[in-house]
């Protein structure tokens, strides 16, 4: 457990030991009401934590609201409405209110949502925060129901949003920047910016996947918290997973190549799904042809030691912390 897992345990645990939290041990709170659930999460952004003073107001509008539906993915849900708490500072605050809302409302049409309320203050550091709820009409996905022998997949490329940070934000990347060109470099920042949640994936996941999250704080930290709470442990090949072209010419510049993996796997906001799946659930959900791509990166093993294989297939040591607030 990072220190964030570790003060979420500690201290909110005894706080949420009840059927509609679920231990705190998925993406999202449920709350029966007979045949539909609504499916609850939360998630906030701040200043010099999550993004920087200058980034655009609309683009940190659209990127809230999309990190959030993707919690919602993350459990199989749909849309449906979203609570919002934003502090701002007082200078020029209607203008950058203005560019903030329209970037809400671009949003709120593209996932269907609604407004139910929220609140608004001045502060010295912008702060934003949504509670969105969605509607779930089966099964929902956890990631306490891992299940040993099962397949590892994930929904699409990782480590596009990490390089569209770094090479805006880090100088020791200008050279990446300059070699990529800017066509390349603009898809990287729209990725950071502008991720996808994959709702669709997910509710075609139901009743096949036996876990699922999204990966919000990096791929190996999430798969973690998977086989953490399914007491599990996971074999994962860097052959297997799935990186764009502009990754792969980005790759290539790399000296160290385990520094390019650690960004890649620990970095995060990709937002993409990880999940587990048996091989017979896998023959099932293709007869289904939902013409979904999803890439096969490992499997789970029931002890709970996660091994980590290179390109020549042995095994490697990464520093892999994942993203914490702390």
């Amino acid at each position: 457990m990072n220190k964030e897992q570790l003060l979420i345990h500690k201290y909110f645990s005894k706080l949420s030991s009840n059927k509609q939290s679920m231990n705190l041990k998925n993406d999202a709170a449920q709350v029966d009401f007979g045949k539909k659930k609504i499916v609850i999460s939360t998630d906030m952004m701040i200043e010099n934590v999550h993004f920087v003073k200058n980034d655009s107001p609309e683009l940190l509008a659209r990127k809230l609201i999309r990190v959030n539906v993707s919690d919602l993915a993350a459990m199989g849900a749909r849309p449906y409405g979203f609570t919002l708490n934003l502090a701002i500072p007082d200078k020029n605050s209607s203008h950058w209110i203005a560019k903030f809302s329209a970037g809400l409302m671009k949003e709120q049409n593209n996932y269907g949502l609604k407004l139910f309320g929220g609140d608004l203050s001045k502060s010295e550091k912008i702060f934003m925060s949504i509670t969105i709820f969605g509607k779930a009409f089966k099964r929902i996905h956890l990631m306490t129901t891992a299940k040993n022998k099962s397949d590892i997949y994930v929904s699409g490329n990782i480590g596009d949003s990490v390089f569209g940070y770094l090479l805006e934000n880090d100088t020791r990347y200008s050279f990446i920047k300059k070699k990529i060109g800017i066509n390349s470099f603009k898809k990287l920042k729209e990725n950071f910016f502008l991720p996808e949640p994959k709702l669709k994936l997910s509710q075609s996941l139901v009743g096949y996947a036996d876990s699922c999250t999204d990966i919000s704080d990096g791929l190996i930290t999430d798969l973690k918290k998977i086989l953490n709470f399914s007491n599990l442990g996971a074999d994962i090949y860097l052959s297997e997973i799935p990186i764009s072209k502009t990754l792969q010419s980005i790759y290539k510049l790399f000296k160290n190549k385990k520094k390019f993996w650690e960004l890649v796997l620990s970095w995060g906001e990709d937002y993409e799904l990880v999940f587990s799946m048996s091989s017979k659930k896998k023959r099932l959900f293709d007869k289904q042809k939902t013409n979904h791509n999803i890439f096969k990166v490992g499997n789970i093993r029931s002890d709970r030691q996660i091994n980590i294989y290179g390109e020549d297939l042995t095994k490697i040591k990464l520093n892999l912390k994942g993203f914490s607030h702390f």
